[in-house]
């Protein structure tokens, strides 16, 4: 083997390398694409966890609401019950109609919805945390809301009974910050 056979081989080695690195095969290359991939996963399954929840929170809330509607009496004890009820369960159907159109977005990939999913999930939370705060000020009206939250919310019951909106808040937006990340590096190459 010559001189000149060996600068030919170490050149075309050069030029397969530069190559196999365009096309993401260097091992550096490679693991900046693998660490893009999970948060847009993560983005898919919490859409499809969104659509899940708000699509059976509607088949909870609307039979409720149907049958509230036909057979509902009112009770002298609880005169606020009526104003209670349609209240949260419009409140109810408003956080099911957000939480079907953020899930679309989400399995579309769209990072910038987790804004929205964000605020979404702090109402929930501080909507059903405060409506204890509401039953204080009169007994009576106070009465009417309690009595009324146990039907009145059950569009939103298994998010809440299972965590989703704090589970949602955390692992989405450490997807969002990985995201961030990985579109950092690779602005810096």
């Amino acid at each position: 083997m010559t001189g000149d056979d060996s600068c030919c081989i170490v050149g075309v080695a050069l030029r397969e390398h530069r190559i196999s690195a365009q096309r993401g095969y260097a091992t550096g290359v490679r693991k900046m694409n693998s660490g893009r991939k999970w948060p847009g996963y993560v983005l898919i399954a919490f859409g499809i966890a969104n659509m899940l929840y708000a699509l059976g929170g509607l088949c909870f809330a609307l039979p409720v609401m149907f049958w509230f509607h036909t057979t509902f009496e009112p009770d002298p004890e609880l005169p606020y019950f009526a104003q209670a009820f349609f209240t949260m369960a419009s409140i109810n159907i408003f956080f099911l109609v957000c939480l079907i159109v953020t899930g679309f977005y989400l399995i579309r990939k769209t990072f910038k919805v987790i804004l929205f999913c964000n605020i979404l999930f702090a109402l929930e939370l501080i909507y059903f945390l405060s409506i204890g705060f509401f039953c204080w000020p009169n007994p009576r009206f106070g009465m009417s809301i309690a009595a009324a939250t146990g039907i009145g919310n059950m569009g939103i019951a298994w998010q809440i009974m299972t965590g989703y909106p704090i589970i949602g808040l955390i692992v989405l937006n450490i997807a969002r910050a990985k995201h961030r990340t990985v579109d950092r590096s690779d602005n810096a190459i």
